[in-house]
């Protein structure tokens, strides 16, 4: 079973496509924003020496063509991020045929395409992933896991994953003077760390590593009941003990200080948050926990190649990328708010990154001063940490809510979906809208506002939309294949 990736920017609504297909929607909705600031100090380099290679497309660029659209379609896939792919992938495994729509006029892929700026190849989104991604990929690719794609840690010879600068806005001084950062390690070392930083604080460390291990084992709970029909669900979250339910249900900025007194060692605690999407007031204890306990469990990781492999590894592609360069990829929180003066309105068009926005000329002199001024203030932070990249900086490059809302049509921007907030997965009225079958005939929902934030979340929600559209016999099909192969 091939995969198609048609632009379907002027496609309207195509009437020639079969009522009788199955479409479900990967989606991407937002109330708060990144804005991605990539400082890239050098990128990465393409490099493919065969010329009858060079001559194919890859079907991650195959543009849209009515001719070849199946007359006998069983499901439709709009969007081609992780989610729609690793569904549509189970599908086809299935023996369905399955058409993926993808907006973007030249790649599949969504947050993890790639993209080319002078010269060099850079993510989109991607910044790292847990190792859960390569079996992910020998389940819906029916490969062993030895045979996907490759992971590699990203760690220091200290098994370093995160380095955490507190600092204190107010204090300019406290800004400029770096200290000695407090480092996130692979398999928790840096937990005795905190013990011994703060030992007034071992019965609130102790209270805190159970209400985080709850949390993380709610995830669990929380993405098997996705595979579940709705009307088993209220059964299933009844039978859930209450202990488990307790930290999903409040914030993180709430409940840290009733275990905790001492402020620098709340800060640590939540210190990852940037990774929910969302601040320690507004998401759940559940996810700014399990970022910081989860994380140096499992081991951040990032795809060797780069994150298109990922799409990749789900469709038949000829292209291949070599890592030469060194990149580097800032994220900041920002309200869309301050950038919505800028909107398109389509007076004219513009160029930005190489694709079309309408702007007016007024407009965008304005946005191009505004993304001026942040580039400006994110490269004085960057060189502040890494005095050493001075003089060494290739290519410089920043991206708002206005780009991520204009190339993967996330609402205001939204680059991770959804808030994490408590009611979203406490409130069982919203678990039922987020079920991954929609209360809309024939129409299902994947990816990342379906389960929780994260590249490999979201390959796991295509795999139980996919599970949910077919039934238990044929997903025990398909994981029953996988074991006999040894996966």
């Amino acid at each position: 079973m091939s995969f198609k990736f048609p632009n379907i920017e002027s496609l309207g609504l195509p009437q020639e496509l079969p009522t009788a297909a199955t479409a479900f929607a990967v989606t991407a909705l937002a109330s708060s924003t990144f804005i991605r600031l990539k400082q890239h100090i050098e990128g990465l380099s393409t490099k493919n020496n065969d010329p009858d290679v060079r001559k194919k497309r890859s079907l991650l660029h195959e543009k849209f063509a009515m001719s070849k659209v199946p007359e006998d379609l069983d499901y439709i896939v709009i969007g081609s991020g992780m989610g729609g792919l690793s569904c549509a992938a189970i599908l086809a495994r299935l023996g369905k045929k399955v058409l993926v729509l993808e907006q973007h006029r030249d790649v599949a892929g969504g947050g993890t395409h790639m993209f080319d700026l002078k010269g060099y190849t850079f993510d989109s989104g991607l910044h790292y992933t847990v190792p859960w991604s390569q079996p992910l990929f020998a389940l819906t690719c029916l490969k062993k896991p030895k045979d996907c794609i490759p992971f590699d840690l990203m760690t220091e010879a200290d098994d370093t994953i995160e380095k955490v600068y507190l600092v204190n806005p107010d204090d300019a001084a406290s800004s400029e003077n770096i200290t000695e950062p407090f480092r996130v390690r692979y398999k928790e070392p840096h937990l005795a760390d905190l013990y011994r930083m703060f030992p007034e604080e071992k019965e609130g460390l102790d209270q805190y590593i159970q209400a985080s291990n709850d949390s993380m084992d709610f995830v669990k709970f929380f993405l098997l009941s996705k595979l579940f029909p709705k009307w088993l669900q209220s059964w299933y979250w009844a039978c859930i003990p209450a202990r488990y339910l307790a930290p999903v249900s409040t914030t993180a900025k709430e409940l840290l200080p009733r275990y905790i007194k001492n402020k620098k060692l709340i800060s640590l605690l939540s210190s990852m948050w940037i990774d929910t999407g969302a601040r320690p007031d507004r998401a759940s204890f559940m996810m700014t926990a399990s970022v910081f306990r989860g994380i140096p469990m499992e081991g951040g990781c990032y795809p060797r190649g780069g994150s298109t492999e990922m799409a990749k590894e789900l469709v038949t592609d000829i292209s291949h990328k070599e890592a030469n360069k060194t990149s580097c990829q800032m994220l900041l929180m920002a309200e869309y708010d301050w950038f919505a003066e800028f909107s398109p309105n389509g007076d004219h068009d513009v160029q930005e990154h190489g694709y079309v926005m309408d702007l007016t000329e007024k407009r965008l002199a304005g946005y191009n001063a505004c993304k001026a001024a942040w580039q400006e203030r994110a490269l004085s932070v960057f060189l502040r940490y890494f005095p050493k990249a001075k003089d060494h900086i290739a290519v410089i490059d920043i991206s708002t809510p206005l780009s991520i809302q204009y190339y993967l049509r996330a609402t205001q921007g939204g680059a991770v979906g959804l808030d994490v907030t408590p009611a979203r997965f406490a409130d069982p009225a919203l678990r039922q809208i987020l079920d991954p079958i929609s209360p809309i005939p024939g129409l299902a929902l994947t990816g990342q506002d379906v389960s929780m934030c994260g590249v490999t979340l979201c390959q796991l929600s295509g795999v139980i939309t996919a599970f949910r559209l077919e039934g238990f016999w044929a997903a025990a099909k398909i994981v029953l294949q996988s074991v006999l192969l040894g996966n």
